[in-house]
């Protein structure tokens, strides 16, 4: 039996049923794709002109072990002040990572800032002409802003991993003995990462990075010790 002539003549409007709906999808993904291709593009230009991904890395390096080695004086301090009372130590970490936080991303936003707006009003200056709607300029604009985010994250990061023992101890069955040691001991292994990247980034021995950093950590250790903090 032949079939309905209304079902043999084409919809002037396409299949309203499925096509249409998933070719409006296909169009806001596409869409969305070239924005996100033309976002990453703008980055790369930003990165090539700021150097930001080398200064974001130093910053990084550096306020993660600053984080690092406070967290470890936080820890070792307050557990031979005789603290075993772990959300002591635990709130004094928090406290800590908070101004860590805040300390590095600001005091590097307003650094930077600082440094990128004496670069271009140099710049200025050589070339008699307003820079400040440059790309130049908002490059260095997004180059501080990121900067001050991975500087604050990174200690924020340490600093919580080196935590996390004491906060998970009570609902594991932890000890405080054994939440301190397992502490100094994701310390202590964090010192190590950090080396080992520098060490990979100089090209040099990672091991031995990764050892002097560690080492770095136990003279935190043993300094609090010598200084008799009970």
């Amino acid at each position: 039996m032949a079939a309905p002539f209304y079902l043999m003549v084409p919809c002037p409007h396409g299949d309203l049923g499925l096509s249409g709906p998933l070719a409006v999808i296909r169009e806001i993904l596409s869409t969305i794709a070239e924005d996100i291709e033309e976002i990453i593009d703008t980055l790369e230009t930003y990165s090539e002109i700021t150097e930001i991904g080398e200064i974001a890395r130093r910053y990084a390096v550096t306020n993660a072990f600053d984080g690092v080695l406070t967290m470890l004086g936080v820890l070792v301090g307050g557990f031979l002040y005789g603290t075993k009372d772990l959300s002591v130590l635990v709130s004094a970490g928090f406290g800590g990572t908070v101004a860590m936080m805040v300390s590095g991303a600001f005091g590097t936003y307003l650094t930077e800032r600082a440094e990128r707006k004496y670069e271009l009003k140099e710049m200025e200056a050589a070339v008699l002409v307003d820079l400040d709607e440059s790309m130049l300029a908002k490059a260095q604009t997004l180059a501080a802003a990121l900067t001050a985010i991975v500087s604050g994250l990174a200690p924020a990061t340490a600093s919580l991993l080196i935590l996390t023992p004491l906060i998970l101890a009570p609902s594991v069955g932890l000890d405080a003995r054994t939440a301190f040691t397992a502490s100094v001991v994701t310390t202590l292994a964090l010192l190590f990462t950090l080396g080992v990247f520098l060490g990979a980034i100089s090209r040099e021995s990672k091991l031995a990075y990764g050892m002097a950093m560690v080492l770095m950590g136990l003279a935190i250790v043993g300094i609090n010790i010598v200084l008799g903090v009970t």
